[in-house]
Parts: C-alpha cells; sequence; structure tokens
C-alpha cells in the first residue's frame, strides 16, 4: 500500500519534468530558469481534448492559455453567412488564448482540436497568483507575452497588407 503513494509521488516529478521540457521549446518562456519553470510547472494542468473538441469558443469569456503538447487546433471564426472559416492551424509546441491573460473580452475566435490533442493549460487567476509571489518571474512571463503578442500583430498586419493588395488587384 505504500508503495503506491510513493509511485504517485514520483509520477507527479516525471510529468513536471516533462512539461518544463515543453515550456523549453515554447518562447513565452524564454529567460525563464528551472527553478522559475518548475513553479510555473506546479500552476499549470494537463489535458487530453478529444478530436473535434472545443479548447474554447467564440464569444465565450477567455481566462487560460493553452499550450500544445501533441495534436492539431484549428482556429475558427464563423462568417457574417453562418460558413466557419479556418484562420490558422496550431501545433505541438505552440500557444493559443494568450490575450486572455491580459484582457476581459470575450474570446474574438474559437479553437476547435483536429485529432486527439494533448495541452498544458495556464489559467489567469494562477498566472496572477504567481506574479504575486514571484514578482520576477511573473515580470519575465508578461514581457515575453507582451513581445509574443506584438510579433503576432506585425504578423497578422503584414498578411492584411498582402491581402488588401490582392483585392486592389483584383478590382483593376
Amino acid at each position: 500500500m505504500e508503495l503506491s503513494r510513493w509511485k504517485n509521488i514520483f509520477k507527479k516529478e516525471e510529468e513536471d519534468a516533462d512539461i518544463i521540457e515543453i515550456f523549453k521549446k515554447v518562447p513565452l518562456f524564454d529567460y525563464l530558469n528551472k527553478k522559475e519553470l518548475t513553479k510555473i510547472s506546479h500552476i499549470v494542468y494537463a489535458r487530453e481534448y478529444k478530436a473535434e473538441e472545443y479548447l474554447f469558443k467564440e464569444g465565450t469569456p477567455g481566462s487560460a492559455l493553452f499550450i500544445i503538447k501533441t495534436g492539431n487546433v484549428s482556429i475558427e471564426k464563423i462568417s457574417e453567412n453562418g460558413e466557419t472559416l479556418v484562420l490558422a492551424s496550431i501545433s505541438e509546441e505552440d500557444f493559443l488564448g494568450e490575450l486572455s491573460l491580459l484582457n476581459e473580452i470575450p474570446r474574438s475566435a474559437s479553437a476547435r482540436c483536429k485529432t486527439i490533442t494533448k495541452a498544458v493549460v495556464l489559467f489567469k487567476h494562477e498566472l496572477f497568483e504567481l506574479i504575486k509571489s514571484e514578482p520576477r518571474t511573473g515580470i519575465k512571463i508578461l514581457k515575453n507575452l507582451a513581445m509574443m503578442t506584438g510579433k503576432r500583430l506585425v504578423s497578422t498586419t503584414n498578411e492584411l497588407i498582402t491581402c488588401k493588395k490582392l483585392l486592389e488587384g483584383s478590382n483593376e
């Protein structure tokens, strides 16, 4: 009976080590040392989603960031005529839902698993508790989050410019 308790303790350590390895591959956690990554590994949740299951739906309140461990997720938006538009595809070692850590606005799109997907989930509440107890670590995460959001905004702006040029060219 005692042996099974020890087995569970060691399994948790293995899971934490696995999560830390995932963190090392995600730019959001750049510049964090092993001690900081370990602290974050204690406040995230690992979850497996079925194919076609939603991580979140457009219009719902956002409260978490998702890091994809395995699988594939499509970012979708419903058009004015009810058509589902696939905006992006997210796969291993990428993350989504980061804006929900920064603001209170509803989700701007849906995230639906195309395959069985394993994700690591960081909730806003847990992050803010970490920021209170470990401000240096929190500042590093928020700085990286701001930088990643900025990069994504620049990329989106460039895609918008390309689309606009294509539309203007087709109107001539």
